[in-house]
């Protein structure tokens, strides 16, 4: 089920909530068997499995024909049919005594995407001396989590080696709401790109996204 699709101009975001079970999926796809086979060679995982191919079911939904997705030696996903960029995020988590699944896929034929989404959990705070520098304000879960995936998305866009989160990604202070935006400056690159991250809370996951030159 999609659950957020948003079309501009410039871009393309789409957020599938994976409802569905993995033969269903595949029968979603005109082309299933070598999907089906690639996800059984990646991964032995059902849930990665799964997640491998909702993200080509989305995929095939918005352009309206299944397309091969590759990957440069980095890990970057790469469109070589198509005229456009891509970036890939997928999270899931137990609740209730049930796996919830999202997948989400950004497309611009004219610029740079980066796009991330991740569950709510505590467990990001034992890493956040990782990625929050001292002038940066993450004082709630929900902002230290928006802070983690706004560089997640910045170091998917920038697809440079040797990004370090606190050195080099640096974002402002705004006020937190349920969706909005806000500012992050890089300093890795001669360019020094400032990128504005358009944020998204739901069902308590978070979903940041970043297109630029």
């Amino acid at each position: 089920m999609i659950l957020f699709d948003k079309h501009t101009d410039e871009f393309r975001l789409a957020v599938w909530n994976v409802e569905e079970d993995i033969e269903t999926l595949l029968s979603m796809l005109p082309d299933s068997k070598h999907v089906c086979t690639e996800a059984d060679k990646r991964f032995r995982s059902d849930t990665r499995k799964k997640e491998w191919i909702a993200v080509r079911v989305l995929l095939h939904s918005m352009l309206q024909r299944q397309t091969k997705i590759e990957y440069a030696e980095n890990g970057a996903p790469l469109l070589p049919e198509e005229d456009m960029n891509i970036s890939i995020s997928h999270t899931s988590r137990n609740a209730d005594g049930r796996n919830v699944m999202y997948v989400a896929v950004a497309l611009s034929r004219n610029h740079k995407v980066g796009i991330d989404i991740e569950c709510l959990s505590k467990r990001i705070i034992k890493v956040k001396e990782r990625f929050v520098g001292n002038e940066e304000k993450a004082e709630t879960l929900t902002s230290l989590l928006l802070h983690w995936s706004a560089k997640e998305s910045a170091f998917k866009v920038l697809s440079t080696e040797g990004v370090d989160f606190i050195r080099h990604l640096h974002i402002e202070p705004f006020e937190e709401a349920n969706e909005g935006s806000f500012v992050l400056t890089e300093s890795k690159t001669d360019k020094k790109c400032l990128m504005n991250v358009i944020y998204k809370i739901f069902d308590n996951f978070i979903l940041t996204f970043i297109c630029t030159d």
